[in-house]
């Protein structure tokens, strides 16, 4: 058994352990959680945006417009990582 120690933030840090008989199922799980949470997180800022610029609808679409380039953008670091940590597992 590894454990790998991510620190995201000053405050965050993740601990992902990977067994090298089925690290692809760790894998899964670590894409899955991060799918997850930013989607909640951005999903909720999107509706407080949305009740706090309610009467202006063009700023309401751009920050809908912000939020999946975000997603986009951050998603494909974290499966990048994975894979990198399911090679490594095998050295």
């Amino acid at each position: 058994m590894n454990a790998y120690i991510f620190k995201h933030s000053q405050h965050f840090n993740l601990i992902l352990i990977i067994s090298f008989e089925k690290p692809y199922i760790y894998i899964y799980i670590y894409i899955y959680i991060y799918i997850y949470i930013y989607i909640y997180i951005y999903i909720y800022m999107e509706h407080f945006w949305e009740n706090l610029l309610s009467s202006w609808f063009h700023r309401h679409l751009m920050q809908s417009v912000w939020t999946y380039i975000r997603l986009l953008f951050v998603f494909p670091f974290f499966v990048l990582d994975s894979v990198r940590l399911y090679r490594s597992s095998f050295k």
